[in-house]
């Protein structure tokens, strides 16, 4: 059981970190009972077509999502806060349960993940790292904070999974991103997306 937090063009990938600021009154309540219960929130992309029918209910949301747990950041004098939430898996959402709460909450199924790279794909994560660079030098102006973030990407998991977090801008792509199993995949299709720019920065 988790709690669902639904945002329109935001997904979080295994592996990932997602800053987020709370400010709406029922997701700062939901924020709060997540720290105090030790839970993990499900951060799901909106559909499209608009917004949640009622509280409760699913709806037009995404059904795959990542989950994490929250790190307080900062808690503001008039109880908003800023956090970050560090993904611990993928999840299917499979229903809603139904409470007395002002926000949702949801059963789950953990979607386990393929993260081995065979040699052949080094070729991609190559002009993956390459366009990260390229960001992080158009928008991280200290060398040592660039040098600092790369040393912190452990894995190719997390080095794929941040990489399609950071350039990739269409909201669509990233949640098809996010619903594709195997790392291998992801990478070439995300290498795919750069090369053409369809979905870049």
């Amino acid at each position: 059981m988790v709690f669902v937090f639904p945002l329109p063009r935001i997904v979080l990938f295994p592996g990932t970190t997602q800053p987020l600021n709370i400010f709406e009154p029922r997701y700062v309540e939901m924020v709060n009972d997540a720290i105090e219960q030790d839970r993990e929130i499900a951060l799901v992309q909106i559909e499209p077509a608009g917004e949640m029918a009622s509280r409760g209910v699913l709806g037009r949301i995404r059904s795959v999502a990542g989950c994490g747990k929250v790190q307080l950041l900062e808690r503001r004098p008039d109880g908003t806060m800023l956090i970050l939430l560090r993904a611990t898996r993928k999840v299917r959402l499979d229903q809603a349960i139904e409470t007395t709460k002002p926000y949702l909450m949801a059963e789950v199924t953990t979607i386990p993940e393929t993260v081995d790279l065979e040699p052949g794909y080094q070729f991609y994560l190559h002009r993956l790292l390459k366009e990260l660079d390229g960001w992080l030098e158009r928008n991280v102006p200290v060398p040592k904070r660039r040098a600092e973030f790369i040393d912190d990407m452990l894995s190719d998991e997390v080095r794929v999974n941040t990489a399609c977090t950071l350039l990739i801008e269409d909201a669509d792509w990233l949640q098809k991103l996010l619903e594709i199993d195997s790392l291998a995949v992801r990478l070439k299709t995300a290498a795919a997306l750069l090369e053409t720019s369809a979905a870049s920065h």
